[in-house]
This record gives C-alpha cells, structure tokens and sequence, in this order.
C-alpha cells in the first residue's frame, strides 16, 4: 500500500466509514477506491479521473483534496494535454470567400447606383410632358356635410366607437420550491416554464460537476466543463425540457440560478459532495394535480 493509500485509509478508518459507505457517498465504484488505496492507478479509467477521483475520496473523509494532490504530486500521474487543432487552413479559405463576396457587393452597389440615375431621369422627363389634370371632384373629408332638409326626414346617425383591444394576461413568474432531503440528494420543483435555465457559477473555488438529464440515471449532459472540473470563476448554462440531476463535488464553490432564481439554501452551503435534483413541472402536469 502506497503513502498516500495509507493516508487516505487511516482518515476513513477515524470516520468510521467502510469502503461501501465512500462508494455511496462519492459515487464511485468499490474498485475504484480500493485501488487508490492500493496504490494501483492502472485500474482506474485515465490520469484526470484519478486525480478526480482522489480528490473526491479525500473531501469524503475530511481531507483537504488540493493539500493531498499538492503533496503527492510525485506519485498521482498528470493528465495528458491534447494537440490543438490546426486551424491555418480554413482561415485562408475564410480569406477568399471575403474577397469574394466584397467583389460581388461591390458591383452590386454600381449597378444600383446607375439604375437609381435611370429612374430619376425617366422620372424628370415624364412629369414635364404630362399636363397637369384639373380637380373635378371635391377632397374627402371626414367632416358631416350639414343638413339640408332634403334628407327625407332621416337624421345622420353617428357610427359607434370601435371595440377597445383585449389587453393581454401577463405571463406567471417562474416558481422554483425546495420540496425535501432525499438521502444525499435535494429536490427541487419549477412551475409557471416550458423549459429549464440553469446558471452556473463558481466564484468561490474549483468544482468537480456531473449532469444529467431526468435522475440519476438518465443521459449525460454535455457541459463546457474540462473532464467535468470547473475552475474558479467559470460559468455555464444548462437548457433541458426535461428535468435535470446535477452532483456537486464542493457545492460551497458555486453559485446556481434556476430561470433566475438563486438558490440560497443553507445545504448549498456545504463542502462535502452532494446531489440536486431539479424537477421540471409542465402546464399540463400543474393543471391535471
């Protein structure tokens, strides 16, 4: 068993915990950890979800997670860079299609310049050869012409005022409740939307994020997170018309709006991982309970 297995086994053994507690807790898979323990990274999937991994078991037990990669950073391997791509190529490719099309709008422009000259001497020459046509007939005003006596007896009847404009309802405000504590996971219900926006932040540190759609089971959801870590001062937005199942490695470090409500519950608070869940309630569904 490597140093750092020792440590982080001794600190799981003052927490009273067992293997099956932390796989509960972290979520990841008994191997996993026994491996980290062991000192046996090639089980585990890549170089960042060992660090991540590691990282979790140590916020599990206590641990600060930054101070135990900073000092076995010897033996924790680094993940590796990948090559950024080559983008030389359609730049010049974005070069010519802009010469193109100024060419195509200059001509276009001279061409509508000499057909504007065209119609204004056409315009010119017509009026002056055309005579001017007298008035025959009187301007139509919106003034009643005065009574007569020949009207048969009838008097004008007024027309009546036009029917006001329906004025339109406005939309309901979105409601966001927290609802209960469901083991490690909170739950949360959103009315009065069609859809779910999510806004993340992360003014207060790093955080390790995993999304999905509908629970804990449903399909991933693709965040703009690296290997799923947000750095300090990230942000992003999740768009989903289902609900969403979002996990936290230190929910202390974001910051989380739901259709522009800030969620400020004294669970968001902490530091140890944690789950939200946050379930859309549709017009219909609202309607029928």
């Amino acid at each position: 068993m490597s140093d750092l297995g020792q440590l982080l086994k001794k600190a799981r053994n003052e927490r009273r915990l067992t293997l099956e507690d932390l796989q509960e807790t972290t979520k990841i898979r008994k191997r996993y950890l026994e491996a980290i323990e062991d000192g046996d990274f090639k089980v585990l999937p890549g170089n960042f979800y060992t660090r991540a991994f590691i990282k979790s078991y140590a916020e599990a037990v206590g641990l600060d997670p930054d101070e135990v990669l900073r000092l076995y950073r010897n033996v924790i391997p680094e993940p590796t860079a990948e090559p950024k791509p080559d983008t030389g190529r359609p730049r010049r490719r974005s070069v010519a299609n802009m010469d193109k099309i100024s060419k195509w709008t200059t001509s276009l422009l001279l061409f509508s310049f000499l057909l504007l000259i065209v119609i204004v001497i056409y315009s010119v020459t017509y009026n002056k050869d055309e005579p001017d046509e007298e008035i025959t007939n009187p301007p139509i005003t919106d003034e009643v012409a005065p009574d007569t006596g020949n009207n048969d007896g009838m008097d004008s009847v007024p027309l009546p005022p036009p029917d006001p404009e329906p004025e339109s309802e406005p939309e309901p405000e979105p409601e966001v409740a927290y609802v209960n504590q469901d083991g490690s996971s909170y739950i949360y219900s959103v009315s009065n939307v069609e859809q779910l926006e999510i806004e993340l932040a992360f003014p207060n540190g790093d955080c390790y994020v995993v999304a999905r759609e509908g629970d804990s089971n449903g399909t991933p959801i693709e965040i703009q997170a690296s290997n799923n870590m947000y750095r300090q001062n990230d942000t992003d937005n999740i768009v989903s018309d289902n609900s969403v199942w979002i996990r936290f490695g230190k929910p202390s470090s974001a910051e989380i709006r739901v259709n522009g409500v800030l969620l400020e519950e004294e669970n968001l608070k902490a530091s140890n991982p944690w789950n939200v869940q946050i379930n859309l309630v549709k017009s219909d569904e609202a309607a029928g309970a």
